[in-house]
């Protein structure tokens, strides 16, 4: 995985689609890319086909400037239960840092449960003093949802609540079908 310099990986973990076996981890290699791994030693399935495996936390420099930056995975290697080879061509994804600090909707320098609240209210369409759309789109797709609200109380119970980025990434660029 190529990062933009300034940003580096922090946290490497599996999704609940992991078996009791499955191990994941990231390693910084020489030339500055990232490689990242989600295996099971006795080849045991990760459970369901649809979703991430792996969910990483990305560390942005405090001095990097606001802008879209690319990033690309490459030399991807699946294999299937009956460990036939897919190698899927590399993807690519959209690292975008802003001044604004993702989910904190109502500008206290903090995501709490409040900006939660804050979302699912401005949903209903109560009008929110200081309410930061930008912040609330969590997920980056140009609509404020509840997806959104619960994307924030996600943010805060798995300790990610510090992000100032967005990460959009393809939409089915694994689809190994």
């Amino acid at each position: 995985m190529a990062l933009p310099a300034g940003v580096t990986i922090s946290k490497c973990q599996l999704t609940d689609r992991k078996g009791d076996d499955h191990a994941a981890s990231s390693k910084k290699l020489a030339n500055g890319n990232y490689q990242l791994a989600a295996f099971s030693g006795s080849k045991t399935p990760f459970s369901g086909t649809e979703g991430a495996v792996l969910n990483l936390t990305l560390d942005v420099n405090k001095d990097m400037t606001e802008g879209e930056y690319p990033i690309s995975l490459t030399n991807i290697e699946l294999t299937t239960v009956a460990t036939k080879a897919i190698n899927p061509v590399g993807v690519s994804a959209t690292l975008t840092v802003s001044d604004v600090k993702i989910g904190d909707v109502d500008g206290s320098g903090r995501v709490t449960i409040t900006d939660a609240v804050a979302i699912v209210s401005h949903i209903l369409g109560e009008d929110i003093d200081g309410f930061v759309a930008a912040a609330a789109d969590v997920d980056g797709n140009g609509k404020i949802t509840i997806t959104d609200a619960v994307a924030v109380v996600d943010m805060i119970l798995s300790g990610t609540a510090s992000a100032k980025m967005r990460v959009n990434v393809e939409d089915d660029v694994l689809d190994p079908q």
